[in-house]
């Protein structure tokens, strides 16, 4: 059963519930390389089904949520009234061959532009 946006928009919140949101944010890049060190390349490429994003290809997309988000940031920050431009994750997975790329990239990518939002 897929989930309405309302049932997402809950879910993703119920995260944080509780938490500092900005601590949870400065502390995501480093609770994601605990979870992944202990897995083999492999492993971290693997999909866990068919049409199911691996865990690399996750990273991938946390990486390029960040970039997008920051930029987001960037407009709204400086602007009153910016219209926000959505994109088509699966468009960029297949696009930016998240599929390919490297894990530890990947991370570290995210990890920087984390660090600078």
């Amino acid at each position: 059963m897929q989930e309405t946006p309302q049932q997402y928009i809950k879910r993703i919140l119920g995260f944080v519930e509780g938490k500092d949101p900005l601590r949870v944010q400065r502390e995501t890049p480093k609770k994601l390389q605990t979870l992944i060190k202990p897995l083999s390349k492999k492993q971290l490429m693997q999909r866990p089904e068919p049409g199911k994003w691996s865990v690399g290809e996750v990273l991938a997309h946390l990486a390029d949520a960040e970039l997008v988000g920051g930029w987001r940031m960037r407009l709204i920050l400086g602007s009153n009234g910016v219209s926000l431009q959505p994109f088509d994750q699966d468009v960029w997975a297949d696009t930016f061959a998240y599929a390919r790329r490297d894990p530890a990239a990947s991370l570290e990518t995210f990890r920087v532009l984390r660090e600078s939002n």
